[in-house]
């Protein structure tokens, strides 16, 4: 890879990380509609031995700078341009899912077609299904948290799987807005107890996404053309599931005039720029 390529892959997971700024947001279907999903399961699977662990370097840096970025940004984004944030990133997913669509027609049928449709239909329906719980604004110090705080981590590792959300599953079991707070901690170095619950998480986040990408890689060997309508219904899902977390929709000239320019700048970014 040329230092540009190391750039532009750094610039891919800055944008990945920014996603954190929304629930809903679908990292792995951003990394499909960068083009990086496929290469970053592989990296997972070898990372001691893989020629593409620079990618996955380059990655996992650009995501931290991003998602470290967004605790600062997610305020106002979330309160004063939450609309335009999530039409932003469903115009990307949709750019890289046309992308996506064409290296897929050698494989069309109507059989992947219908794995397209049930995967899209079944990650929207879960996410409609899963209840939410009552958020909590701090997590006491104790054994059981911590194994909680780790099973989480576990959970949030299924963000592989296109459509997941890792926010929006920490926000649903009550424990975003905690785990935020315990970073602010973290950051002012005077609460060590934030220290071994963020480590429990993030533990478990490991394993939880080690794991599945040994599974994802797996069956993407043995069931090839169907693991790709497969990953494109659920990509798809994450888009329905994205705009279902618009709170309200402003019908004045200049809001739905910042609508069409944002999800449609997120769309060109990605024929434009990122394609490959």
């Amino acid at each position: 890879m040329s230092a540009k390529d190391y750039f532009i892959t750094f610039i891919k997971g800055i944008i990945i990380g920014l996603s954190n700024v929304v629930t809903g947001i679908s990292g792995s279907a951003l990394m499909l509609s960068l083009g990086l999903y496929e290469n970053i399961i592989d990296s997972f699977n070898n990372m001691l031995k893989n020629k593409k662990k620079h990618i996955l370097i380059a990655v996992v840096i650009g995501i931290l700078v991003g998602l470290l970025s967004s605790f600062k940004i997610s305020t106002i984004a979330n309160s004063k341009y939450h609309t335009q944030t999530i039409l932003f990133f469903s115009g990307i997913i949709l750019g890289g899912l046309k992308l996506y669509s064409k290296k897929l027609k050698k494989d069309f049928n109507k059989k992947n077609l219908i794995i397209s449709i049930i995967s899209a239909v079944l990650i929207v329906a879960l996410f409609l299904l899963i209840p939410k719980l009552e958020a909590k604004e701090y997590i006491e110090f104790s054994k059981t948290n911590i194994l909680i705080v780790f099973l989480l981590g576990l959970l949030s590792g299924s963000l592989l799987i296109p459509g997941v959300s890792a926010a929006l599953i920490l926000t649903n079991a009550g424990y975003y807005d905690a785990l935020i707070n315990a970073f602010d901690e973290l950051l002012k170095f005077n609460n060590i107890n934030s220290f071994i619950i963020l480590t429990s998480f993030v533990i478990g986040f490991l394993v939880g996404i080690i794991s599945l990408a040994k599974l994802l890689l797996f069956l993407l060997k043995k069931y090839k053309d169907k693991m790709h309508y497969l990953i494109m219904g659920l990509t798809f899902g994450s888009i329905i599931i994205a705009l279902l977390q618009i709170k309200s929709i402003e019908f004045s000239i200049i809001s739905l005039l910042s609508y069409i320019v944002f999800i449609t700048w997120g769309y060109l970014f990605v024929i434009n720029v990122i394609k490959e």
